[in-house]
């Protein structure tokens, strides 16, 4: 919910912004990736949340894919640990924010890619 409120507050802050023809870039993109930071734990958060209730709860079968799902979830987690960083660093140019843009598909990517190996690994153990 939070992350849907940064975004609707960046864009009211860009057009207001146009507006006055003072145009705070950098203040806008910083509140774009905190919401990105928000909507990424709130994706984590119910996946730990399962891995936790299938590891104490749920049958012995599942405990390998619960293990598997909270892993991804600490990555996911991570992954916002790393897009904070980016918080300190100024935005000047377009070129910056590709480099932003390029490092948080990269690092999804490698976490899809994680999936698609631990799913292939215990389709293989069946």
């Amino acid at each position: 919910m939070e992350g849907s409120f940064l975004i609707e507050q960046s864009y009211l802050q860009y057009f207001h912004s146009l507006l006055s023809k003072k145009l705070d870039q950098e203040h806008i993109i910083h509140l774009l990736i905190e919401a990105i930071d928000m909507f990424l734990v709130g994706a984590a958060m119910p996946i730990f949340g399962m891995g936790l209730y299938i590891m104490f709860v749920g049958s012995k079968t599942m405990k390998g894919e619960a293990k598997s799902k909270m892993g991804h979830a600490v990555m996911m987690i991570l992954q916002v640990g790393a897009s904070e960083k980016f918080k300190g660093i100024p935005i000047v140019n377009s070129l910056d924010f590709t480099c932003f843009g390029a490092s948080v598909f990269l690092s999804s990517a490698c976490i899809f890619l994680l999936s698609r190996l631990s799913l292939g690994s215990s389709m293989g153990d069946n």
